[in-house]
Parts: C-alpha cells; structure tokens; sequence
C-alpha cells in the first residue's frame, strides 16, 4: 500500500480504504491491552515503521479530525494498521518470492520445454528421412515387382508355347526313337554278320593253311617219287 500512493497522505488514506473494517474494529477495541498495542524497538527501527509513521503524522496533521479520541487510542490505532501493513507486506514479500520461484521455475520448464521441441524436431528430421528412405525402397520394389511381373508373363507365353508344341515333340521324339530302334536292329544284325563272315573267314584261314600244308607234303612226296623213278631207271640200265 506504501508504494502504490503519490504522497504519504494518499497512501495512507488508501490503506484506511482497504483496511476500513479493521480499523472499525480496532477503534471499539481501543481500550484492550493486547499485541497490537506495543511494537518492539527492532521493529520501529525498520524502513517500513519509519515510512509508515512519516505517513500516518502526516495525514494526522493535514486532517486532525480523521481520528478523534485519546493518544493512547490513536497510537492503538496506530500500531494495528502498521501490523496489517506489515503483514500485507510479508504476505507481498512471500508472494514476490513464490513469484521469483515460479519464475525460475518457468524458465526450467521453458529450457526444458525448448530442449525437448529440439528433440521432437530432431526425432521429426530422422523420422522424415526414414520415411524418405522407406518410399525410396517401396519404389524400387515396386519397380522389381513389375520387373518380375513382366518376366513372369513372359514365362507364362513360353510355358503355353512350350505346351501346345509338347504334344509335337513328343511325337518327333517317338518317331526318333523307332528310327534308333531300327537302326539299332539292323546294327545288331549287320554285327552278328560279321561275326558270321569273320568266322567263316576264320576257317577258310586255316583250311587255306591246311591245304598249302598238304601242298608241300605232296610236293615232297612227289618230288621223292621222282628221285626214285630215277634210280630205279638208272639201276634198269
């Protein structure tokens, strides 16, 4: 209240507008001895008394009918507006320092708050490039995809011509195989042939050699005939 007057006289006649029922109350009261009538010299000797009283004698003296009655009552008077002021003060001071807390604690939150939107932001980037990278991959899968497609359709046209021509094949291949066949019996036929001509080349071999030998006994035998043919001749004569 002290602070927010123009002069002494307007603060002080700002607190009898704010305190105006306590005052009431303390002037039927007046008479009582409790703690609102003493202050202790520590406490008259703070800037707040001494600013409080310069107030109060002030108004006194520019409105001397402000508070009528005896310099006991006004002193009463007094000391209890000083103690709801000074409480008021307390109570502002508190609040001011519940004021600075909560500042300081905003200002945490705000540095926490401010680390965290930089990690959000930081989890955004890395998350926008795993999306990036993840439509980068679902292109190129997608481009295999109709790769294989394509091959796989293509497959399908050579599965069907090699279907339909299956029947054809199978067919060449049957007459191929009676054509082995046949070839391979007459192989077989021409090779037991031989096996008989070889054979018989075989014996006329050794009946050739046979005969020669009996050439050349009867060549012997006949040239021995001869030679006795001869002596027999010669013994004649």
């Amino acid at each position: 209240i002290l602070s927010r007057g123009s002069t002494p006289q307007e603060r002080f006649q700002n607190m009898q507008k704010t305190n105006g029922s306590r005052v009431s109350t303390t002037t039927k009261n007046f008479t009582r001895t409790d703690s609102l009538d003493s202050l202790d010299a520590e406490t008259m000797n703070t800037d707040l008394f001494r600013k409080f009283d310069e107030a109060f004698n002030i108004t006194l003296r520019n409105n001397p009918t402000i508070l009528p009655g005896a310099p006991t009552v006004i002193k009463s008077i007094k000391t209890a507006l000083f103690k709801v002021q000074q409480s008021k003060v307390a109570k502002e001071a508190e609040t001011m320092k519940q004021l600075d807390q909560l500042k300081s604690e905003m200002s945490n939150m705000d540095h926490q708050i401010s680390q965290q939107r930089e990690e959000l932001a930081r989890k955004k980037e890395e998350y926008s490039k795993e999306m990036d990278d993840i439509e980068a991959a679902k292109k190129v899968l997608k481009q295999k995809v109709d790769e294989a497609k394509g091959d796989n359709d293509e497959m399908t046209k050579h599965l069907d011509f090699l279907s339909k021509s299956r029947v054809d094949v199978e067919k060449a291949l049957q007459a191929e195989v009676k054509i082995v066949e046949k070839e391979r019996d007459a192989l077989l036929k021409a090779t037991k042939e031989r096996k008989k001509i070889q054979q018989i080349q075989e014996e006329n071999t050794i009946l050739q050699d046979d005969v020669e030998s009996m050439h050349e006994e009867a060549k012997k035998e006949n040239q021995e005939l001869k030679e006795k043919k001869a002596e027999l001749e010669k013994l004649k004569e």
